[in-house]
């Protein structure tokens, strides 16, 4: 078998494995729907007949059942436990049924108006991050160094905070029994957690990007993040290589 045969042997059987996710619901990444569409406008270039792609079936009783119980926790194992599949495969088939484009969907449908509901938005989202971030813990206490009460707490500061442990010591029995000791242990949510999501998010991208630029009239490559524009960082960059040129003599 020549090697042009293998090739060719391998590129149908690409196409057909693209053709069947489809058809099972499954999503494509980007660069398999351009593989999809150049081997499609191939084939018809060439006269031959083009795989029609039929439309992904719709969700059966069981599958409508899984999705209902998914959004209760977001648990795939006991939502396809809970909805009649096999406990012994039930990870497995959890993690099936979940790639299924139109489960995904019917998933998102039900949360919806739960989210719109709690009021979920993208806006409050980072506004809470904020408040962990930059949460200052002189918040909690009045001029003299007392904690405050929990309802004089401003409130950025209070959904900084995750829980509070309140410790009464007692002294004494029956009539006699006296406090003796109070003692406040508040828990707070993670500071450098929310610094680095909020880092993340669309907005600011500082922890995921960085800029390559290389000088033309340098020697090397320059990576650095990107707290200023590529303008800035390219005149920064050439400053930093003149300075390293080294003279020639005479």
């Amino acid at each position: 078998m020549e090697k042009s045969d293998i090739v060719s042997i391998a590129s149908k059987q690409r196409h057909l494995n693209l053709l069947r996710k489809v058809q099972v619901g499954k999503e494509l990444t980007p660069t398999e729907i351009k593989e999809l569409a150049k081997y499609e406008q191939k084939n018809k270039a060439k006269g031959k007949k083009v795989a029609k792609i039929k439309k992904p079936m719709p969700l059966n009783p069981r599958q409508l059942a899984f999705c209902r119980e998914y959004v209760i926790d977001h648990n795939g194992k006991q939502a396809a436990i809970r909805a009649g599949y096999a406990e012994g495969s039930a990870e497995v088939t959890a993690s099936r049924v979940l790639s299924n484009a139109n489960v995904k969907q019917r998933i998102a449908e039900l949360e919806k108006p739960a989210i719109e509901k709690a009021e979920v938005t993208v806006e409050r989202i980072i506004q809470e991050l904020a408040n962990i971030a930059f949460f200052d813990i002189r918040e909690l206490y009045d001029d003299q160094g007392n904690m405050k009460n929990i309802h004089t707490i401003p409130e950025s500061a209070r959904r900084a905070i995750s829980g509070m442990d309140v410790f009464e010591e007692f002294q004494g029995r029956g009539d006699d029994r006296e406090q003796i000791g109070l003692t406040k242990k508040v828990r707070m949510c993670d500071k450098l957690k929310a610094l680095e999501l909020l880092g993340k998010t669309n907005l600011m991208n500082m922890f995921t990007e960085t800029i390559n630029h290389k000088v033309n009239d340098g020697c090397g490559v320059l990576v650095i993040p990107q707290p200023m524009d590529k303008d800035q960082w390219s005149q920064r960059a050439k400053d930093n290589q003149d300075k390293l040129k080294v003279k020639p003599k005479g």
